[in-house]
């Protein structure tokens, strides 16, 4: 099996180096062709896998996957942007968010079933069936995504969209502010670059992006076992967390979008995480405060549609410069979360990870006091508007 570290390291190489140019350039094309056609390529590479004779071949396949995967998550946080409003745009993006949570909590069992079931079947061992069954899958949505897709206000499509339709999703973006796509000069990378948005917003997300650590490590799971829960047990247990970030996003967005509670809401979610990292890290605590902590760590990523719906509406005067904040806040993110867990949490901790909760912990303090700077420079640019 052409599998290990190498492919994997590979594919996190152009998933972090391409995120920024491929969101970019996707502004300089309609985005209801650009974007199916990146999936449908994906899906292209990532079934040429099961042919892969050689693990020079599954390198370069595993790039170009990572490559045109990477983009997605910022992308369509960005085509959000082009046509929903500061009150609608919260929940929408949750929705998104959610989905991908969900496609990531039924993938491992979507991956077992069929390497269980096709291993050998025609020749070909399970892991080269999981290539072909993700194409399968993959180019019915690419198809899906040119029909229906309106491309974006400036460059809407007809096709569903009549005159008087994109004309109002044109006006309803100029309340906001939000400008349409202008010619790309490097003059322009320049600007966003001196600005305070690209920095503020990027620093910002790094904290927020690391301070997931309770909940995207295996602590709770290594804990049950050293109890001695069984299998099945463990299984049913770990689900509560991915299922209190579906249901802390959808509501968080609703609250944002209804109330603009934004600032609120992250707060409110560093303290949860706060106290679960405290209460973590002491260890020595009734078991029932100790679930309690590890299914409240699941909000931690409830505020990302929030925190990527502010970036779109203050990045709203440019949309060449939301892209690139928006892409850049994703790419911190993966490029730090790729190598720090090998020093935080290390699995010599397990489960107990003290220098990971403690970690944690700090990450979330440094959350709320990027998160006053934040406010501090969009409430001054407000104002000056």
């Amino acid at each position: 099996m052409l599998w290990g570290r190498g492919p994997t390291l590979i594919c996190r190489v152009g998933f972090v180096v391409m995120q920024i140019p491929f969101t970019l350039l996707m502004t300089r094309f309609p985005v209801q062709y650009f974007l199916p056609a990146a999936d449908l390529l994906w899906g292209v590479f990532t079934l040429v896998q099961y042919k892969a004779t050689n693990v020079h071949m599954l390198y370069a396949f595993r790039f170009l996957i990572g490559a045109l995967g990477g983009f997605f998550f910022p992308a369509v946080q960005w085509y959000l942007g082009c046509w929903y409003k500061r009150s609608e745009l919260s929940r929408r993006a949750a929705f998104f968010f959610v989905a991908s949570q969900v496609g990531s909590m039924t993938s491992g069992y979507i991956q077992a079933g069929s390497y269980r079931s096709l291993n050998g079947s025609h020749g070909l061992e399970g892991w080269r069936w999981l290539y072909i069954i993700c194409f399968a899958c993959t180019i019915p949505i690419a198809i899906l995504g040119v029909v229906f897709l309106p491309g974006t206000p400036d460059n809407a499509s007809t096709r569903f969209l009549t005159l008087e339709e994109i004309e109002l999703a044109k006006a309803r973006m100029a309340q906001e502010r939000r400008e349409p796509r202008k010619p790309f000069t490097f003059s322009l990378v320049r600007t966003v670059l001196q600005g305070w948005h690209f920095w503020v917003l990027v620093i910002f997300a790094f904290f927020f992006s690391q301070a997931d650590g309770v909940s995207s490590n295996s602590g709770l799971a290594l804990w049950l076992k050293e109890r001695g829960n069984p299998v099945e047990s463990i299984n049913t247990i770990t689900t509560v967390s991915p299922a209190v970030t579906i249901v802390s996003s959808l509501l968080f967005g609703a609250i944002d979008d209804a109330f603009g509670a934004r600032v609120t809401l992250i707060t409110l979610t560093a303290a949860i995480n706060l106290f679960a990292a405290i209460v973590l890290a002491v260890w020595s605590i009734p078991d029932g405060l100790k679930f309690f902590a590890f299914f409240a760590a699941g909000t931690a990523d409830a505020i990302a549609a929030i925190i990527y719906s502010w970036a779109n509406e203050i990045c709203a005067d440019n949309a060449e410069e939301r892209a690139i904040v928006i892409s850049a806040m994703n790419t911190v993110g993966n490029t730090f979360g790729a190598w720090i867990p090998l020093f935080v949490w290390k699995t010599t901790d397990a489960p107990r990870y003290l220098i990971g909760y403690s970690w944690t912990a700090a990450l979330d303090v440094c959350m709320v006091l990027a998160l006053v700077v934040l406010r501090h420079f969009w409430i001054r640019e407000r104002n000056r508007k």
